[in-house]
Formats: structure tokens, C-alpha cells, sequence
């Protein structure tokens, strides 16, 4: 299921496990363990999101590639402000199955805008520890890999309006995966 993952998703796919070896861990690494040098050029294309103590799923970090798609001023704002409540309690709903083995999921969207381009992106999350010495992680950090040219867009026309899930599989990082399917 890997083996055909986008290069940007791979080397995403690669550090984090690195991180994890590394740091002697079977679950899920720390936000700071992951090795930025070595993740530089997914940067663009990272977002790093976290659940606070009330639940709400709130960005951390946004990269620029993400940003330029959906519009700037993300970080420090709650996830359903993007993708709507539904998104949030699919996202909310992953991230309660990803988080104790740890997995992964993969998964692809069709992104709309305002101007009625459509792009159609594929998104590996994987859980992060956010808070030191959690049991369970409480956050996921996501690199995107348009599957689409991506047009230009014009700021003042092509207003992100949403994301459509189209399909969802789980990665296995050496801990097996969930029997309950993703997205129902």
C-alpha cells in the first residue's frame, strides 16, 4: 500500500518512522523529534493539528503550499473552520482509531473553490505526541501531495469552500491496524 505512495509522502512516511527508531518508541513520536532538516522540502505541504482539552481539533502549523490552497491565518484555529463540522468529527473520528497503536491514513479529497476549480489531493496523517508524557497521542500531522496540476489561483477569486473525503486507507506502521473502517 506504501510502495506507490507520492515521493513528498514517502520521505513524510520515512522521517516519521526514522523519529520513532530513533527515539526507541513503538508509539507515536513527539512533534520535536521529527527530523525538519531531513523533512524540509514537505514542509510546504504539512499541516500539524492537535486536540485541546475541550476536544476541539485546532492547527498547530500550517505549511505554505497548504495555506496558499485555503487561505492564510489557519494556525491557531479550529479545524471544523476549514473543513466544517462534519470534516472535524471524521477527523476527531481517525484520529481516536489512529492514535493508540499507532497507524496511519491515507487518504484522498476533492478540494473545491469559490472560482469552481477542483483539485483532487492525497493526505498521509500520522499521530504525534502533543503533550509530554501522553498515553495516547492527541494530535496527527498531515503532508499533502496534490494529484492535480495545481492551477494558479488568484486570491481574491478562488476562495477555498471545501473538501469532499473520497477514500480513506489505513497504514500500518508495524503495529497493526484497526478493524473498524475509517470514514463510516
Amino acid at each position: 500500500m506504501t510502495d506507490d505512495l507520492p515521493p513528498n509522502l514517502r520521505l513524510f512516511l520515512d522521517c516519521y518512522q526514522t523519529a520513532r527508531k530513533k527515539h526507541g518508541l513503538k508509539g507515536a513520536p513527539r512533534q520535536k523529534d521529527l527530523p525538519l532538516r531531513e523533512m524540509a522540502p514537505v514542509l510546504p505541504e504539512l499541516d500539524i493539528v492537535e486536540r485541546t482539552a475541550e476536544g476541539e481539533l485546532v492547527f498547530r502549523l500550517i505549511g505554505t503550499e497548504v495555506e496558499k490552497r485555503f487561505g492564510p491565518g489557519y494556525t491557531k484555529r479550529p479545524f471544523r473552520e476549514l473543513g466544517g463540522k462534519g470534516n472535524q468529527s471524521l477527523a476527531l473520528q481517525g484520529l481516536e482509531l489512529i492514535a493508540p497503536l499507532p497507524c496511519g491514513v491515507l487518504w484522498t479529497s476533492a478540494n473545491r473553490f469559490k472560482s469552481g476549480i477542483e483539485l483532487n489531493v492525497a493526505i498521509l496523517s500520522l499521530p504525534l505526541t502533543i503533550q509530554e508524557g501522553e498515553a495516547v497521542p492527541s494530535g496527527f500531522a498531515s503532508c499533502h501531495a496534490p494529484l492535480d496540476a495545481i492551477p494558479p489561483f488568484r486570491e481574491d477569486d478562488d476562495i477555498f469552500v471545501y473538501f469532499k473525503p473520497l477514500e480513506f486507507q489505513y497504514v500500518d506502521l508495524g503495529n497493526g491496524v484497526p478493524d473498524m473502517p475509517f470514514g463510516t
